[in-house]
């Protein structure tokens, strides 16, 4: 699969002189819908130690530096089995990023090369399908890490809000066949100037 073709799902807020199709939508007027009865998600910020191991002498409780990584997890939160397909999370989440002022944080270079990538029509020859196929349990989830500070320029030490949106190879049915009026996943995470609080 080439880059082109694993990206091109992607749209991404942030870049400067150009607006992306998911920008119109912003973060402060759209509603979360983190479950379609189906499936839900759930986003966790990751904090990355700055030394080693958790020494028994440390504080319990914590604020460690964000450095853009997060734990994206889609759970089977109906009775039945749930075919669930999985590619990049480039490919699969829409990620809008904005700063503690409500401004777009702007894209790294790999960021604005795959949304030039994204704003192009797709060529249908060059689409394989997802990476792999899942079959979820009841209570079963999948997690997807995404590092998001390859995408946008987030730095430790300053707040974010974050907001993650998935239709992508989701469940298009409920649980009786019937087509869901909402099949769209979204949640937001917001991270502390301060970073992110380890409990453990």
């Amino acid at each position: 699969m080439s880059n082109r073709t694993a990206v091109v799902a992607l749209m991404l807020i942030g870049m400067a002189g150009r607006q992306v199709r998911a920008q119109a939508t912003g973060i402060e007027t759209t509603a979360d819908h983190p479950s379609n009865g189906i499936v839900e998600i759930v986003a966790t910020p990751i904090a990355e130690p700055t030394h080693g191991p958790r020494a028994l002498t440390d504080p319990p409780e914590v604020f460690l530096p964000w450095r853009g990584l997060l734990d994206v997890a889609i759970r089977n939160v109906s009775r039945k089995m749930v075919t669930l397909d999985e590619g990049t999370w480039t490919r699969n989440y829409i990620v809008e990023v904005l700063d503690s002022s409500g401004k777009p944080v702007p894209l790294t270079d790999e960021g604005k090369n795959l949304a030039d990538v994204a704003s192009r029509p797709r060529d249908p020859l060059d689409y394989v399908g997802p990476a792999h196929r899942l079959k979820l349990t009841p209570g079963q989830e999948s997690t997807t890490k995404m590092d998001v500070a390859q995408i946008f320029q987030v730095a430790p030490g300053t707040a974010y809000k974050i907001k993650i949106r998935r239709s992508a190879f989701l469940p298009t049915v409920d649980e009786n066949g019937k087509p869901l009026a909402q099949r769209e996943l979204s949640c937001t995470v917001t991270i502390d100037a301060a970073g992110v609080l380890r409990t453990h």
